[in-house]
């Protein structure tokens, strides 16, 4: 099986560089998958989401073409970042008696 990934990858395996370079991309890949998670952790308390809510998150994340979908959403709908007179408007609404 090595040998394969080798010849396929072009890449020695067995040399103590190449593996150190393979420790450090997976180490790499891990804290941004953590703070992904995290993320997506204090984005679900934030936004009160619903069990339903949640489980259809769940359903895209097993999904690529969902997946592809959002995206292609959100690039024509363009990132969900609050201006700052939304900011004001929603102080304001959250004030009011």
């Amino acid at each position: 099986m090595l040998l394969w990934l080798e010849s396929v990858s072009e890449v020695n395996l067995t040399t103590d560089e190449s593996a150190a370079d393979a420790r450090r991309a997976i180490a790499s890949y891990q804290v941004a998958a953590q703070k992904a998670s995290q993320m997506l952790a204090e984005s679900v308390i934030a936004n009160d989401l619903t069990v339903e809510q949640i489980q259809a998150l769940l359903f895209a994340s097993r999904r690529p073409q969902v997946l592809t979908l959002l995206e292609s959403i959100r690039d024509l709908v363009g990132e969900a970042t609050p201006t700052a007179t939304d900011e004001s408007a929603l102080h304001v609404a959250e004030n009011v008696d």
